[in-house]
Parts: structure tokens; C-alpha cells; sequence
């Protein structure tokens, strides 16, 4: 398996904590909009005694913030919706092959199973291909990867309309 398939696996393993962070980032994103002042003064410089602070325009701060949190927002929910389909499939594996996800997931060398590897990430492909319809956003369609040479052959017949 190359690395940016054993990357993607690892991806789909801790969606969790990506889930976390970006739920610590919305966090930090509202912590900051409602910790700014909104009123200016006559009165109040910067540190350099000579620029007065002006707030920002009341407009555009809110408008920002409202994109911004509807985005993280929107992360969020395809988030968890790619970590329940992909907890669904990995609950029917078989355990054997749920404990080799673990080790992908975890660094350690494992002896490669290209059908599984296969099999994971045709998953993945599809779990990508239905957040793009649930979610509104271009998803490639998903096709099947085989590793069955004859397989591969008669698909590619069908497609180009070749006798080969």
C-alpha cells in the first residue's frame, strides 16, 4: 500500500479528533467574536499613544463570524457523517480484518492485504461519493477497484466498447 492510501485509512480511523479539533476552533472562533468590544471612544489609543482604536463595523464582524461558524458548523456535520458510515462498515468486518485497520492505524508494520486494502478504501470512496450528495458538494462517483485482472479487462470492454 502506498502512503497516501495508508494516510487516507488513518484519516478515516481518527475522525474523531478531527472532529475535535475543528469543535475546538468553532469554539475558539465564538470565544473571540463575543470577547470583542463593538464600542469605540475618543478616548482610547493603541500603545503608541497616537492611534485611536476604532471598532470594527458592527456589519461586517457579524456577517464574518455567521459564515465562519456555518462553515465549521457544516465540517462538523460531514464529519460525524463520514465516522458513522465508516463505523458501520467496520462493524462488519470480520475481526481480524478490524484489527489490521488498528495496526495501519497505529504505524506499525503489518503484512500487506491488498483485498482488503482494496475492499477499505472502495469504502471510503463511497462514503466520499454519498457526503457529496447528502452535503451538496462534487463527489467524484465512486468506481470499484479490483484487483482481478479479468475483472479489470471486462470493465474496460464496457466502458471503451473494445474487444480485447
Amino acid at each position: 500500500m502506498d502512503e497516501m492510501n495508508r494516510q487516507l485509512i488513518q484519516e478515516y480511523m481518527f475522525l474523531d479528533k478531527k472532529i475535535s479539533r475543528v469543535q475546538n476552533h468553532l469554539d475558539y472562533l465564538r470565544f473571540r467574536f463575543h470577547d470583542q468590544t463593538f464600542v469605540g471612544s475618543c478616548c482610547a489609543y493603541l500603545d503608541d499613544g497616537m492611534t485611536p482604536v476604532r471598532p470594527p463595523r458592527i456589519e461586517e464582524a457579524v456577517i464574518s463570524f455567521v459564515d465562519s461558524e456555518s462553515m465549521y458548523m457544516n465540517a462538523i456535520a460531514m464529519l460525524r457523517y463520514k465516522k458513522q458510515l465508516f463505523k458501520l462498515f467496520k462493524a462488519n468486518l470480520i475481526p481480524n480484518d478490524r484489527h489490521y485497520l488498528n495496526q495501519i492505524a497505529k504505524h506499525t508494520d503489518v503484512i500487506n492485504r491488498p483485498d482488503l486494502n482494496t475492499k477499505v478504501l472502495n469504502e471510503i470512496q463511497q462514503i466520499e461519493e454519498a457526503c457529496g450528495h447528502k452535503f451538496n458538494m462534487y463527489a467524484d462517483e465512486a468506481i470499484e477497484v479490483s484487483n482481478d485482472s479479468n475483472s479489470v479487462r471486462l470493465n474496460m470492454n464496457a466502458i471503451l466498447g473494445m474487444k480485447i
